[in-house]
């Protein structure tokens, strides 16, 4: 059986790459991997999710039915390989049951309570990606399909006047949050910035620039500080090495920026950020309340309905703001020890795949850093199928790390790899 890294620099890699798998722990064959019919279902729930009310496609318990289906199906598929191949989502599906456990054991919270449901629907779809990140393109498929919901979703936009006017959507659509929506795009906008550099057609540079400036654009008019610095970071990170072979669409990515920049198209945006750039959002007041709370109850926590801490600038509770808060403050620290291992990994992961084992190499590091500040400024966006996503990706990265690699994955490899199918 050929190793990941030699089945890359084989001749007829795009008719390999649909019959031979890069997988760690055993599973090889198509036969183990999701079939396509998953893949693009799995894209309708997305769709559904964030857009089925808006749309007036409203059934009940189809989103989680629909996900429990293809979990099965995957789960099926993989017999007794099952095992290893989510032997890595491990810490992530037990940091869903003991949450659930412990929020309706021992604060008696209802099934259909939305923290609860919300981590019932994680575990299906936590399989269900961890299936599809063995096939190959997978994620070039995802972030194309991440950014055509977005744009299907923009036509319900909608102005937010908290003192500054911020692009949000109408209350129908699931990311109807600036800051949700935001995060949607910014992680668009990371995947295709790094694609620009990385890519080697014209056509796909082109495309991959317009779609990362249409993000950028998006996340601009949303007036979300910390996305933005997410995306900038993210940026950095993923264009770190490249910057020397990549400096030409780089140098036009920067001009075109310029370029708008120059016929007023940002002069909304700028304004915006410059008046909301010394407004305190509560965040940096709430944690070390939020983490008090924590080591006041720290084997059960307080439970998800009491989850908003007080504070002086506001006369409600106000939510953690944070994904290790919100785990933690809401279930105590056994489901948070599992979340923390969760992430751990899926980060080491990311860095033994940026050495270059893998032909999605260049975007796992960028990608887990986006993600990672993304789940340290909001509640439950580590739940947002993105992320989901950028940290299976990870974790398959890690397993494949263990393997010895026989040949160096060329660029030409890895752009074959990621071309959607």
């Amino acid at each position: 059986m050929p190793s990941a890294a030699s089945s890359l620099v084989a001749p007829g890699l795009g008719k390999i790459a649909s019959r031979v798998q890069h997988r760690p722990g055993g599973v090889h064959r198509s036969r183990s991997v999701a079939p396509a019919a998953v893949e693009y279902a799995y894209y309708a729930s997305m769709l559904y999710a964030v857009a089925g009310v808006a749309l007036g496609v409203v059934i009940p318990l189809f989103g989680v039915g629909l996900l429990a289906l293809l979990a099965a199906i995957c789960v099926a598929r993989l017999g007794v390989r099952a095992r290893k191949a989510y032997g890595p989502i491990a810490p992530a599906l037990l940091c869903a049951v003991t949450s659930v456990a412990i929020q309706v054991q021992f604060h008696h919270e209802s099934v259909m309570a939305d923290y609860v449901r919300a981590f019932l629907t994680w575990i299906p779809a936590l399989l269900v990606v961890q299936s599809l990140t063995f096939r190959p393109g997978f994620l070039s498929r995802f972030a194309w399909a991440t950014f055509a919901i977005g744009l299907m979703v923009l036509p319900f936009g909608l102005t937010w006047s908290g003192g500054v006017d911020r692009l949000g959507l109408d209350s129908s659509v699931g990311l109807d949050n600036p800051n949700d929506l935001a995060a949607w795009f910014g992680f668009c906008a990371v995947f295709f910035i790094v694609r620009v550099v990385e890519a080697r057609p014209r056509w796909t540079r082109l495309t991959a620039g317009i779609a990362a400036l249409m993000s950028l654009y998006v996340v601009g008019l949303t007036v979300s500080r910390g996305k933005l610095l997410a995306v900038a970071m993210a940026a950095v990170i993923g264009l770190r090495r490249t910057l020397r072979r990549g400096f030409v669409p780089l140098l036009m990515l920067v001009i075109a920026v310029g370029v708008a920049y120059a016929f007023g198209m940002f002069d909304r945006i700028v304004a915006s950020y410059v008046e909301r750039g010394t407004t305190e959002t509560g965040r940096l007041v709430v944690w070390p309340l939020a983490l008090q709370r924590l080591l006041d109850s720290p084997w059960i926590g307080v439970g998800a309905s009491d989850i908003g801490t007080r504070i002086a600038m506001t006369d409600h509770p106000v939510e953690p703001h944070n994904g290790l808060l919100h785990v933690g403050l809401a279930s105590g620290i056994l489901p948070l020890m599992f979340f923390l291992i969760y992430w751990f990994r899926a980060g080491m992961g990311a860095l033994a795949g940026s050495r270059g084992r893998l032909p999605e190499a260049p975007y796992l590091a960028p990608l887990f850093v986006y993600a990672f500040l993304i789940m340290w400024i909001g509640n439950a966006t580590f739940m947002f199928a993105w992320v989901i996503v950028t940290l299976a990706m990870g974790l398959r990265a890690l397993g494949a790390g263990r393997r010895p690699s026989t040949a160096p994955v060329s660029r030409r490899a890895r752009m074959v790899a990621l071309r959607p199918c």
